[in-house]
């Protein structure tokens, strides 16, 4: 939550978004994608060109709800086939708590791809590859 609660913070007081972005896509993405300066100004064009931006109070509903929502008492209902996708630099999904899902899902199996908590950006075809032997 901390680092949530300083995003949201900066924003709340209107700091420019080049140090909220700067700030931001650390906890999102893993080295090689940072590494890459024409990969990370097309993630922050896509975010500026968004014709509905998230408000800041939707912003904050979110962030709240991530701090409280607790769903690990759901997990053993769950009978579908699942995939647990977890990105080897994820600073916000930690392996351990891929590994309690995978224990805690039956029958449920887990991929590590390389990249941060956005691997479906950093590892598209990889990511593609995992859900097809998946599937």
């Amino acid at each position: 939550g901390f680092a949530f609660q300083s995003l949201l913070n900066m924003r709340q007081c209107g700091i420019d978004f080049d140090i909220i972005f700067a700030a931001s896509i650390p906890l999102l993405f893993g080295e090689r994608f940072l590494q890459d300066a024409s990969q990370v100004a097309i993630f922050k064009q896509g975010i500026l060109a968004n014709p509905a931006p998230q408000s800041m109070s939707d912003q904050a509903r979110q962030f709240h709800m991530l701090e409280i929502f607790d769903g690990r008492r759901q997990v053993a209902n769950i009978r579908a086939q699942t995939l647990v996708v977890h990105g080897r630099e994820d600073i916000l999904s930690l392996p351990f708590e891929s590994a309690w899902l995978v224990e805690h899902i039956p029958g449920a199996s887990v991929a590590e791809l390389p990249g941060g908590h956005v691997v479906t950006l950093e590892a598209p075809g990889e990511l593609l590859e995992v859900i097809k032997k998946f599937l």
